[in-house]
């Protein structure tokens, strides 16, 4: 599976930064008090490769970016912070990313844009 690869491209700076970055795009897209801060959804990923401009028709295909995003995804609830107990029931479930997991996706993408001797460019 591809949140259980071995890292190598990423220093332990450079996950903390990325892992970062990936949560204040989710903060930004669903506020502070969600239950996404577990993980990222699969619409706010979308938006985020495309906004960062990490996909392109020769090195990453967007269908393939998502593919990792989807085979790595797992089934949460979502729900507010302050839901009755009564209301869980409804809350409804959706596919998330863990961060941790999301951190190997974005580095399999990152490795399609560079390697060892020019990510430091």
């Amino acid at each position: 599976r591809i949140g259980q690869k071995s890292r190598g491209l990423l220093r332990r700076g450079e996950v903390l930064y990325l892992s970062l970055v990936c949560d204040l795009w989710t903060k930004a897209l669903h506020g502070r008090n969600t239950s996404y801060s577990v993980g990222m959804d699969r619409p706010t990923f979308c938006r985020m490769i495309l906004d960062m401009g990490l996909v392109d028709q020769d090195r990453v295909p967007y269908f393939w970016a998502v593919s990792l995003f989807d085979e790595a995804a797992q089934h949460v609830k979502i729900s507010p912070l302050n839901v009755e107990a009564t209301m869980a029931h409804s809350t409804p479930v959706l596919p998330l990313v863990s961060r941790w997991s999301l951190i190997t996706v974005m580095e399999e993408i990152l490795k399609h844009h560079f390697d060892a001797s020019t990510k430091d460019q």
